[in-house]
């Protein structure tokens, strides 16, 4: 018979037989809802067969895919099969990573890896006793990295959540107290006029004067938002506008970036100078901050582009620090003290109220009561 030939046999009720030069495979074929669905069993012979055919239909009625006997047997060798921090393994860890944060985060990681890499050589991190981890005094950022890494493993099915020593909060993470706890992100109005000046006026020389225009307008959109940058860098690749009923100069409309965290669009109200600098952004689009950078992906090299005019920008005007994240410091802070509400504040500029009440506003002070006196 020629390989892989489908043969009738007798007994079997559930599919058919495919019969090739190794020999005979059963197949189940069930039709469910006018779908047809053909599974191997990898089973030879016809107890077998049953064998699996009941595997299938019990996977079947608690909802999960059916495992054929060769790979649930394959699986089960791996089980106790050592898992060490190679290169190869730290090379892969480090692939399925995204570099939302920027490339100084990503290397940063990739740092961390190599450290524990060094400290774990040898070590089978499969039921690794998390005393192994914990007597090296790891920092904050190195706990983080080796909790992902065993993340990894388990999304990867390396290893099974017992094996895992950091998980379910095993390995305990410090909590990291807000910056502004120490000191106001609230970025001074003539400070900010100042940057924002500098950067219309002064092209960048390093990149073939490259007018940092676009940067200012982000500057204008993110004190109007209170966004993150990224969803600025997002909104001037795809960003949409939506009109108000009744424009005035504090509400002229709606400005929507797509995709913000949670995986939804953002929108918001705006004044007229921020609506129109929105509409300048968004017809620039990327290409007032890509060229800086093209071999990053568009998104981050806008991200980082904007982050290095507003440095370049504060040290030419002398002003003091400020970062372009402390816009959504600037408008959360402001903004609580004009409505007195974490609450609506959080749900304006997209975030959760413990982290607007911790974070980002966190020396905010409350509107003054209707006092006696």
């Amino acid at each position: 018979m020629s390989h892989g030939q489908r043969i009738a046999y007798e007994g079997w009720e559930h599919g058919y037989v495919r019969s090739g030069d190794r020999g005979n495979v059963f197949y189940i074929r069930e039709t469910i809802a006018g779908k047809t669905r053909e599974v191997s069993t990898g089973a030879a012979d016809l107890d077998d067969a049953v064998l699996e055919y009941r595997e299938f239909k019990t996977a079947q009625k608690n909802g999960v895919d059916y495992v054929p006997r060769e790979q649930r047997e394959a699986d089960a060798g791996n089980q106790n099969r050592p898992i060490h921090l190679t290169e190869e393994l730290r090379r892969d860890y480090l692939k399925n990573c995204k570099d939302d944060n920027g490339r100084d985060w990503w290397e940063r990681k990739s740092a961390y890896l190599v450290t524990w890499e060094t400290r774990l050589a040898g070590k089978n991190l499969r039921g690794l006793p998390l005393r192994n981890i914990t007597v090296h005094n790891p920092t904050r950022q190195e706990k983080a990295t080796v909790k992902a890494l065993y993340s990894f493993l388990r999304q990867r099915g390396d290893i099974k959540a017992h094996e895992d020593p950091t998980y379910g909060g095993a390995l305990k993470l410090p909590k990291v107290k807000p910056a502004q706890d120490n000191h106001t992100k609230v970025i001074p109005k003539e400070d900010w006029k100042k940057v924002r000046a500098w950067l219309v006026a002064n092209p960048c020389r390093s990149q073939g004067r490259r007018p940092r225009v676009a940067t200012a307008l982000a500057m204008d959109v993110l004190m109007g938002t209170g966004w993150h940058v990224r969803a600025v860098a997002r909104f001037a690749e795809a960003g949409t506008f939506r009109a108000v009923a009744k424009p005035t100069k504090k509400v002229a409309g709606i400005i929507i970036t797509p995709l913000e965290k949670h995986g939804r669009p953002q929108s918001n109200q705006v004044s007229r100078r921020v609506l129109k600098s929105a509409h300048q952004l968004r017809a620039l689009g990327l290409t007032g901050w890509v060229g800086a950078n093209a071999s990053r992906a568009p998104e981050l090299a806008a991200c980082e582009t904007i982050c290095r005019d507003v440095k370049a920008a504060r040290d030419a005007t002398g002003v003091e620090f400020f970062g372009a994240g402390w816009h959504r410091h600037t408008v959360s802070t402001e903004a609580y003290e004009v409505v007195g509400s974490h609450g609506v504040v959080a749900a304006a500029i997209g975030n959760s109220e413990a982290m607007q009440r911790t974070t980002y506003a966190s020396l905010g002070v409350a509107p003054k009561l209707p006092t006696r006196i």
